[in-house]
């Protein structure tokens, strides 16, 4: 299935897969990837002057370029510094710690399970076993269908050979 591609002219590969387009953003020119994999300018032939540009082998990549000036527009925040590990301790706090307060009840007399609606845990676990156990089978059953599709596959490119023949 034929593709459409946006970029610069600079980022056009030297060859596409065959029906490809290829728009160059910056210039507004299109490019149509041909059967052998040449990208060729549509512009060119749509301007009638009975020549159309092809897109040309990609160079070899070039030297790097000098350092730039400096920036004057401030860079991300730096990485925290070191958690004071190795400074003083700081002072005391504030006051003194309050008195603990009163211990709770017993919940003897509470209701079973999430506010007292679920009591039955091994209802849920039961049926979250039989939904797993769905899933494993599902799974296994892709995995045979995956394994068998090179034979299917097979059978196919067979049968058109036949048909061909």
């Amino acid at each position: 299935m034929a593709k459409l591609f946006s970029t610069k002219t600079s980022g056009l590969p030297s060859r596409g897969n065959p029906g490809d387009v290829y728009f160059a953003v910056d210039t507004g020119t299109v490019y149509l990837a041909l059967g052998d994999g040449t990208l060729f300018n549509v512009n060119d032939l749509m301007a009638g002057g009975g020549v159309a540009r092809v897109v040309g082998p990609r160079g070899e990549k070039g030297d790097p370029g000098p350092a730039g000036n400096d920036s004057i527009v401030p860079g991300p925040q730096g990485t925290a510094g070191r958690d004071g590990r190795d400074g003083a301790q700081g002072p005391p706090g504030v006051g003194k710690q309050g008195d603990p307060g009163p211990q709770g009840k017993r919940g003897d007399d509470g209701k079973p399970g999430r506010d007292g609606k679920d009591g039955d845990a091994g209802k849920a676990v039961a049926e979250l076993k039989n939904e797993i156990q769905s899933l494993k089978a599902t799974v296994n059953a892709l995995l045979d269908m995956n394994k068998r599709a090179g034979e299917y596959i097979e059978w196919l490119r067979a049968r058109a050979a036949a048909r061909r023949g």
